[in-house]
């Protein structure tokens, strides 16, 4: 690790655009002189923000090469250094290292804002269903999938995301990001989830295809839906008006119902009867307890999920019962992965994970 000399970088990156070659290297020369007079063997490191300066210089900056590289050529007390060359000389170890960056000492270019924090919620989305998938994986599948990763977290993305910085090519360069994510779903042979297709750069709303729980529930797990009243006060999630803001096939699953009470979590299923038949298994993961398994989609069946026992029905739709008494945290995260034999045919919900609060009463809800 090296570290920026701002002042000589900004003055390339600046201010040299408005002076003669020669005499912009000649002043570059002396601030090295002072440098090279108070430090002994001294290394600095210029550091420019890749190709922006020199459209600004005359010639595209190339008569300043000339002339700064003449001078350093003909300084005897001046030498260029490769990034390897300067890794074989003496260092040192850093014991810390503060936070910051070259805008202000600051990350709130790239984090902060509600689009930059979606993009790198979708990162880490992509990267824990690879790390669940990635045993089965070969090493040269693995190599793309690592390439798509690198360009996604590349700093660029995030500095056009938010209010900060416009361009007129946002929604491009919002498709090129999540292209990456996409691929890597495509090369792990999953389905990627809906949001990947959903711009970012236009804040993503719940409210068309997300009713939050806003009671307690307590149906029977059954398959059937016995009355009007069993779901009522349930969450929903319509899957299928998020699938219709893209081009891509829809999911199996159209509706999931859900919500709790004070001994389980409850989930149903809702799609039509001749796509409910080919969902075989489902996968289930749940943070931060690290509960992951998969479970049979049979007619009526009890087993066990990690510690937790699970009561699951298929008929009309497939219901889920999930013990939740030994669930000591506050809030969960849960995702499910729809299995027909061994290809994954749909993950849910389709934004990623669904964030349960196990601590919430509803009590602001109630009235007399």
């Amino acid at each position: 690790m090296v570290f920026r000399d701002k002042a000589l970088s900004d003055l390339i990156g600046f201010t040299y655009r408005n002076k003669a070659p020669y005499d912009a290297s000649r002043h570059f020369m002396n601030e090295l002189r002072r440098i090279e007079e108070s430090y002994e063997n001294a290394k600095v490191f210029v550091i420019l923000d890749g190709e922006n300066a020199w459209e600004f210089f005359n010639n595209n900056g190339l008569d300043f090469f000339d002339a700064l590289y003449g001078q350093i050529q003909a300084t005897p007390w001046c030498d260029t250094l490769t990034m390897d060359e300067i890794y074989r000389l003496e260092h040192r170890k850093l014991t810390n290292l503060g936070v910051g960056s070259w805008i202000h000492g600051e990350l709130n270019t790239w984090v902060g804002h509600s689009e930059k924090t979606r993009a790198w919620e979708l990162i880490y989305m992509a990267k824990k269903d690879y790390e669940r998938h990635k045993d089965n994986i070969d090493a040269a599948t693995q190599e793309k999938i690592l390439t798509h990763f690198l360009a996604a977290e590349c700093s660029d993305w995030f500095w056009w995301y938010g209010d900060d910085h416009f361009t007129e090519f946002g929604m491009e360069f919002d498709e090129l990001f999540r292209s990456h994510l996409i691929a890597v779903y495509d090369n792990i042979g999953i389905t990627a989830p809906s949001d990947l297709f959903l711009p970012i750069i236009q804040e993503l709303s719940s409210q068309n295809f997300w009713l939050k729980p806003q009671s307690d529930i307590s149906p029977d797990i059954n398959g059937y839906r016995d009355s009007f009243f069993e779901w009522i006060g349930c969450g929903i999630i319509d899957e299928s008006r998020i699938f219709s803001t893209m081009d891509r096939d829809r999911g199996v699953i159209k509706k999931i119902l859900y919500g709790v009470d004070t001994e389980y979590l409850y989930f149903a299923f809702q799609a039509e009867p001749h796509q409910l038949i080919t969902i075989e298994e489902i996968m289930i993961n749940i943070d931060p307890i690290g509960i992951q398994g998969s479970i049979k989609v049979k007619d009526t069946n009890e087993t066990m999920l990690g510690h937790l026992d699970v009561l699951i029905a298929s008929a009309q739709s497939i219901e889920l019962r999930i013990d939740k008494r030994s669930i000591t945290e506050d809030s969960i995260s849960i995702r499910f992965e729809l299995l027909s034999g061994e290809n994954v045919i749909q993950t849910l919900p389709g934004f990623g994970e669904l964030k349960i609060d196990l601590s919430h009463d509803y009590s602001q809800n109630w009235f007399i």
